[in-house]
């Protein structure tokens, strides 16, 4: 079903470089979670902008996560201010056979800063994505010339296969990213 799609994760650190931004020996962290979903945000050419939170502090709505080092922490996604790159329906009447839950829009605000177009081929996807370095808005990484940033990225094979148990996946829907890489911009 169109539920199941292919997704790319990248989770930019707003905790410095040294930040450990996966969950599988999770720590405290704040990230700016850029999410390219192929039927919910494909469409309309975005990726969907996110705020991570994962805390030692309870809150409202957050997800525990356990952590060898820290016991308990709280995981909140949130999304940037604005309006999404899809809108969700939720449908109490029967709408024939099958019935989409998303629906493509134009995002605004902070939560449309990121172009992304992907195109199937092959068997492939290839993705660009594109944003300014400064956006304006504190919830997202601001780069500058001269600057180093840590990111992680994950990729999520949904739409047709099933998870392969030999694999190490991120948890899916989480923004859960667990390589440690390193973007470093130019002067």
């Amino acid at each position: 079903m169109m539920d199941r799609e292919d997704m790319l994760v990248l989770k930019w650190s707003l905790t410095g470089n040294d930040a450990h931004l996966a969950f599988r020996d999770a720590e405290p962290h704040r990230a700016d979670v850029w999410f390219w979903k192929a039927h919910r945000t494909n469409p309309t050419g975005f990726a969907d902008d996110k705020l991570q939170l994962l805390s030692v502090e309870p809150s409202r709505r957050a997800k525990p996560v356990s952590s060898p080092r820290f016991g308990e922490l709280y995981l909140q996604r949130l999304g940037d201010a604005g309006r999404p790159a899809y809108e969700e329906r939720f449908f109490f009447e029967s709408r024939g056979r099958f019935a989409a839950k998303y629906y493509p829009q134009i995002p605004e605000g902070s939560r449309g800063d990121i172009r992304a177009k992907g195109v199937w081929s092959q068997g492939h996807w290839t993705i660009e994505l594109a944003r300014l370095f400064d956006t304006g808005h504190d919830d997202d990484v601001r780069f500058e010339p001269g600057g180093s940033y840590l990111f992680a990225a994950a990729c999520y094979e949904m739409a047709a296969g099933k998870v392969q148990s030999e694999f190490h996946q991120p948890l899916y829907r989480t923004g859960d990213a667990y390589d440690r890489l390193i973007l470093r911009i130019p002067e």
